[in-house]
Order: structure tokens, then sequence, then C-alpha cells
């Protein structure tokens, strides 16, 4: 076995006993698991963190995570990479950056470097916020705020839970049935 780092076609661990099946064991769970040397250039990751990052393993093990996520917010991930490095201490954070996604990522430093796991955190980010804008309506409600004070409330909630960046309004009908009111439409014109 070489100090070279593991490639596509022929991996660190084909031929060591064992780390293939830890490999395959890696493969298996949902959370991505990512292996870094002490220049945080890529060793290894598993099939679920190729999948979180939506990148190949081809195309990322091998490359400097600098090289591998060049965009701008990826740089807070590398601080607290290279905090984790120097102070020889986990870490522990949520990240977004330009992935559609919000990841939990924990990075334990060891001996040659850093290993990273990754963690799909959306659905626990979007129903704590549903949460909080339910709250926030019942609120208003409760203190007896006025109508169109609700109605924007719900609106906002909806809105800020779009997945696709929809805007929202509220027509009421009159008391007679004959016309459409304005309810509430915060965001548009």
């Amino acid at each position: 076995m070489t100090d070279e780092p593991a490639t596509v076609s022929e991996p660190a661990h084909a031929d060591v006993p064992g780390l293939a099946r830890l490999a395959e064991l890696l493969d298996a769970v949902p959370d991505g698991f990512v292996a870094l040397d002490g220049d945080l250039t890529i060793l290894w990751l598993n099939a679920a963190a190729s999948r979180l990052v939506q990148r190949s393993a081809a195309e990322l093990i091998g490359a400097p995570l600098t090289e591998a996520f060049p965009d701008p917010g990826s740089s807070v991930v590398l601080e607290h990479f290279r905090r984790a490095l120097a102070e020889r201490h986990e870490v522990s954070f949520e990240f977004r950056g330009v992935l559609p996604k919000w990841l939990a990522i924990s990075a334990t430093p060891t001996g040659a470097g850093l290993v990273a796991t990754l963690r799909d955190v959306g659905p626990r980010r979007r129903d704590a916020l549903l949460l909080d804008g339910n709250r926030q309506v019942l609120t208003r409600i409760a203190e007896n705020a006025p109508l169109p004070d609700v109605l924007e409330a719900v609106i906002e909630m909806v809105e800020t839970h779009s997945e696709h960046g929809a805007l929202g309004s509220v027509l009421l009908l009159s008391d007679d049935g004959q016309h459409l009111l304005h309810g509430s439409a915060p965001s548009l014109p």
C-alpha cells in the first residue's frame, strides 16, 4: 500500500484486508463520511457524502477542499475544518452554502488529518421553522390581533416555507357574497 491518495479506480483499501468491508459498511449508512488529510485534500468519501454534496467521488477524491468547493460560501466550512485541525478538537456546525439543503457537519481531527460527517438536517430545520410560524400566527390570534395582521402572518409563513419562492395573497368574500376584498398580500406589489 502506498501513501498516495485513493482514487476511484484504485482505492487505497483494495489490498488491505477488512478495509474494503469497512468501506462497504460506511457506504450503507445514510450519513456522509469524508476523510481529509492535514492539507484538507479529500482522501475518501462514502456514497452518502457524494449524494449530499451532489458531486461524484471521481470529482472529489484527491482534490483540495478549496478546489473541490470553490464557491465563497464554502469558506465557512474551511474555517471550521482549519480550526478543528489547529485546536485539535471536534467542531460541529450547520451549513447551507450553494447546496439546496442544510447539512449538519461534524469534523474530528485524526492523527493524519480530519474525518467529517455530514447529515441532511433540512427536514428538521423546516419543521422547526413551520412550528415557529404556527406559534406566531396562534399568538396573534390569542392576542386578538386585527384580521389583516393574522392573515399577513399566515402568508409570510407560507412564503417562507415555499421551496419554489411562491408569493401568496388572501382574498376575502364580502358579506353580501358579491365582491372580493383584499385580505393580505405582504410580498406582492
